[in-house]
């Protein structure tokens, strides 16, 4: 983690020890995330294959999630008493993207939360950007196809949001949420 010192300085320091050692390229064979929820601060780890959060809560960590082989968790989202964890679901040789959610009163995840488009024959295949919604919703995005889904907490349901026309082109979409807009960046 990076933190600001009093002189204004970025350092590096360790919150705790995970055991696991990245190998690879950030965003291409591991992601990492970080969220604060619910006074406490929720850390994700995952490879292509593996995916694990950990929980921080009074400065001690404990292993929060471990998915399941496949499943590689790229966002997590704080929204509405739920962490979401958005990424792909890689099996039999494709990858769809999957969000699932964890509500923070019951510690119980929700598999297959939005699977948009799973069977259907497009490129979207993962959700690497989110962002909470002003509304009780998420949006989430695919980075190199230009697809921005909304998802819908009350209604679950997802909706495609807009299908950028320069999707797949430059370094893709990125998004972020503020009071009372949303900035998309292509």
């Amino acid at each position: 983690a990076a933190v600001m010192d009093t002189a204004g300085d970025w350092k590096a320091t360790t919150i705790f020890t995970s055991g696991i050692t990245p190998v690879g390229v950030w965003g291409t064979n591991y992601w990492t995330d970080c969220v604060a929820a619910e006074n406490a601060l929720y850390i994700s780890y995952s490879t292509k294959t593996h995916a694990f959060v950990w929980e921080v809560r009074n400065d001690v960590a404990r292993p929060f999630y471990t998915a399941d082989p496949g499943f590689a968790i790229k966002r997590l989202v704080y929204k509405s008493g739920f962490l979401f964890m958005l990424g792909n679901y890689h099996a039999a040789g494709s990858s769809f993207a999957e969000m699932r959610a964890i509500p923070l009163t019951t510690g119980q995840v929700i598999e297959g939360v939005s699977q948009p488009r799973r069977h259907q024959n497009t490129t979207f295949s993962s959700f690497e950007v989110a962002c909470p919604a002003n509304e009780p919703g998420i949006f989430m995005a695919d980075r190199s196809s230009g697809k921005i889904f909304y998802y819908d907490i009350r209604n679950d349901a997802t909706h495609l949001f807009d299908d950028l026309a320069n999707g797949g082109t430059g370094d893709g979409v990125d998004f972020v949420a503020g009071e009372d807009q949303i900035a998309f960046l292509a």
